[in-house]
């Protein structure tokens, strides 16, 4: 029997491990914000350059992820040569460590039967391929790099208490690292470590105060320095960054929010009611006797107060509910086994469904009823999201529009676009707009602002133009697209590529005698 529960988990993980790596190069379809970071990457390998190209020549960095990511795939890049798979496989190794780590410590917040329904939970009830591990772990995102420097860093932090205090240095170092990887992770952080440190102080626990007044101190400190030496040697601060940050980071608009309320009845509904749960469930006194017990607490902190900044200030975007809805499966799968009396499920459907027949149900029925219902509708979001993520939606389409690009046109040609993805595979000089009309896009498209926005597409003196999903939600060409400056030569798939009309020599010559 030990044999059976040992043995069981580390099959599965070998499936995971399969399933999470085969046809990387393929699936899922490689996105607007992994080809920056690819693109910077490549260059720091092949270049020595660590940014963009613009018409062949030297860029400053933007909008590529943060060194903790870029830096390891382009170390990936020079060890095992330059491809997506190499990329990729960066930020698979990435979601396997933070598997690791979530598992432990839901196992210690609860027990091992816990620790698997974390996992199970994961990868049943995602509901969307943004939210799914199985397709997050295949694409060049920062949100996986940033959860497993997280969940180190806790895990860390709980061994300092227990252990040694040697490992305080290695949380302060993971949360330095989590810092600097994603922006979005020091509010959150700072509330998960800062409330339970003045609960501390005011109950008089110095031991507590210490540990935790040094876990927020020094991983602050060490993202400040992280980012000033990054800052400094490698890409100063852009201008527009600001600017970014606030655009998606305050959002009070009414149609955002709705569309907030409607995604967390999708795919967000488990982990609502797993943190209200456990607000209802916990006990503050009995958690913060122990270490355990605070580092818990401090873990639900950094959940909720991440939950609760998507669902009331933040756009909306599916991708961003990813990180506390990861981290709240540990809640999600504590909520379930309580619900179900231990995962009995089988018996405890069946005598609920016999009390709906007498018509005695009780209050544990409708929590058996609600699993039940949470479990289906999640699981049939998550197929629909597997089918689309790892075969609807592949880079076939990219690698024929980038084959057409690097053989059916000139080596001199310009080609004109903010496909960002292209530019990892092209041999060919391109031009996109600045980064800052980014943020103006979204906050025209996203947050429906009143936007005027100067760009001219034809600056560059194009030869072609590549319109895919990015540029036509974001209508970055339909200016020259609609004034036929360009004709449409071919489609692959969600790109369209134009040529450039231009007018013959004679007649422009003979245009201006008859002036």
């Amino acid at each position: 029997m030990k044999y059976l529960r040992l043995s069981a988990p580390v099959f599965a993980g070998l499936l995971f491990l399969v399933a999470l790596t085969i046809n990387l190069d393929r699936a899922p379809a490689t996105l607007w914000d992994e080809g920056w970071t690819l693109s910077v990457a490549r260059n720091w390998v092949e270049l020595g350059h660590y940014g963009k190209l613009l018409l062949g020549e030297k860029a400053p960095a933007g909008l590529q992820l943060a060194v903790p990511v870029t830096g390891l795939v382009a170390l990936a890049f020079k060890c095992f040569g330059i491809g997506l798979v190499q990329a990729r496989l960066v930020i698979a190794f990435y979601l396997v460590a933070a598997l690791a780590f979530l598992f432990y410590l839901a196992w210690r917040f609860y027990d091992w039967r816990i620790a698997v329904g974390s996992i199970l939970v994961l990868l049943v009830c995602s509901g969307n391929r943004f939210m799914h591990p199985l397709i997050m772990g295949r694409q060049v995102f920062g949100e996986l790099p940033a959860l497993f420097f997280l969940t180190a860093g806790y895990v860390c932090f709980l061994w300092a208490g227990e252990r040694s205090r040697v490992f305080l240095v290695g949380s302060i170092l993971f949360w330095g690292l989590a810092l600097n990887t994603k922006a979005q992770v020091l509010p959150f952080l700072v509330v998960s470590l800062s409330v339970p440190l003045v609960v501390a102080a005011l109950r008089r626990r110095w031991k507590s105060v210490v540990l935790f007044g040094a876990g927020l101190l020094g991983s602050a400190l060490l993202g400040h320095l992280l980012e000033s030496i990054v800052s400094r040697f490698l890409a100063p601060n852009p201008p527009w960054a600001s600017g970014l940050v606030l655009t998606i980071g305050l959002v009070l608009d009414p149609f955002r929010r709705f569309i907030t309320i409607l995604t967390t009845l999708e795919v967000g509904l488990p982990t609502l009611l797993a943190l209200l749960w456990f607000i209802n469930d916990s006990k503050l006194d009995r958690d913060l006797k122990s270490h355990l017990g605070a580092v818990r607490f401090a873990f639900f902190l950094l959940v909720g107060s991440w939950f609760a900044w998507w669902e009331l200030f933040s756009t909306g975007w599916t991708r961003y509910l990813f990180p506390p809805a990861f981290l709240a499966s540990i809640f999600v799968s504590a909520m379930f086994h309580e619900w179900t009396d231990g995962f009995r499920i089988r018996k405890l459907l069946w005598n609920t469904a016999t009390n709906l027949i007498h018509r005695k149900t009780s209050w544990r029925d409708i929590r058996v009823l609600a699993v039940f219902f949470l479990v289906v509708w999640s699981s049939v979001h998550t197929l629909m999201a597997l089918n689309e993520g790892l075969f609807q939606k592949t880079n076939i389409p990219l690698f024929q529009t980038v084959e057409y690009l690097n053989t059916a046109t000139s080596s001199r040609a310009v080609i004109e676009t903010y496909e960002s993805e292209l530019f990892f595979f092209l041999h060919r000089r391109y031009h996109y707009p600045p980064d800052q009309l980014h943020v103006e896009w979204v906050r025209r498209e996203d947050l429906s602002e009143s936007r005027v926005i100067n760009y001219d597409p034809l600056s560059a003196d194009p030869d072609y133009l590549v319109v895919g999903i990015w540029c036509r939600y974001y209508k970055c060409y339909d200016s020259v697209v609609n004034d036929r400056s360009f004709k449409l030569v071919k489609v692959f798939g969600p790109y369209q590529i134009f040529e450039r009309i231009r007018e013959p020599d004679g007649y422009r010559a003979g245009s201006k005698l008859k002036g």
